[in-house]
């Protein structure tokens, strides 16, 4: 049986545009972004670990009790969880509701497998801000039926520009990675 480092999960008005998002914070974040605004997923995961049936029961909760969409972060690069385990996550929960899964990796192909409707992609690095900064290195990506991938601009809920997802990996190098 699939154990998670679920950390909490919560309830959040900004994580994803225009949605009320069901936040799943994955713990043992290797990532260790300087100024990371969840540092508490960082470092060894000392918690006792979920099922991944009692994770899905207490998203499907948060679903009826208003959420339109479930956030995932702190699992893509977590000493917890491998990449194969995490879609199983996201896979099943997007059975429930659209998925959004925040990576500080800058890779994004593994996830093109996944059955994700957003990616957030790209390490918090403190000089250049997070996604409501100007000039930053993140990108909130949209995935569309075609499988291919929108930038959406999170100041303005808008798309400006459509690629494949192995097209990411060059978008985001020109960056700053």
């Amino acid at each position: 049986m699939l154990k998670l480092p679920v950390n909490q999960v919560t309830v959040s008005l900004n994580e994803v545009p225009d949605k009320v998002a069901c936040v799943v914070e994955l713990g043992g974040c290797l990532s260790a972004c300087k100024g990371c605004h969840s540092p508490n997923l960082q470092g060894t995961f000392t918690k006792p670990k979920m099922s991944l049936s009692k994770l899905e029961e207490i998203v499907d909760n948060q679903i009826e009790k208003g959420c339109d969409a479930i956030c995932v972060m702190g699992g893509d690069c977590s000493c917890e969880i491998t990449l194969d385990e995490l879609k199983t996550v996201v896979n099943t929960l997007a059975t429930i509701a659209p998925v959004c899964l925040y990576s500080s990796n800058p890779n994004a192909e593994p996830f093109e497998e996944m059955q994700l409707k957003w990616l957030k992609v790209g390490p918090y690095i403190e000089s250049k801000g997070g996604l409501e900064t100007p000039g930053t290195n993140q990108m909130l990506l949209e995935i569309t039926r075609s499988n291919r991938v929108a930038i959406i601009d999170t100041f303005h809920h808008e798309v400006t520009e459509e690629l494949v997802y192995k097209d990411i990996t060059n978008k985001l190098q020109k960056r700053g990675y």
